[in-house]
């Protein structure tokens, strides 16, 4: 029972993510590595669960672990949101954020 409620988490997971980001599937696989295909049955529930392999590329393009991204370890602060978010982005639109970042945190420690 555990293992089927496990497979139905990664698919969830996936869905959201794709919500969240606004990525679609053909992007996700390019960028990710992973097969559309799988990706497309996995979206459509004609499977559950992929592949450890392709498990973990897809966690790790969103920058986090297995676990994390099917959200078996809760974080305290929404980092992984942030982290999510910030995946998606072009490399300049990185360095962008970052330099806000620095910029707010040094605002801060004059306070």
């Amino acid at each position: 029972m555990a293992d089927i409620v496990e497979r139905q988490r990664f698919r969830e997971a996936l869905i959201e993510r794709l919500n969240i980001t606004g990525l679609t599937v053909a992007e996700l696989a390019r960028r990710s590595g992973v097969a559309k295909s799988q990706l497309d049955k996995l979206r459509q529930r004609k499977v559950d669960t992929t592949n450890v392999h392709d498990a973990v590329l897809i966690a790790r393009f969103f920058g986090q672990s297995v676990e994390d991204f099917m959200g078996l370890r809760k974080r305290a602060d929404r980092s992984d949101e942030v982290a999510d978010l910030i995946q998606i982005l072009p490399h300049n639109h990185k360095e962008i954020i970052l330099a806000q970042v620095r910029a707010v945190i040094a605002l801060r420690q004059q306070d």
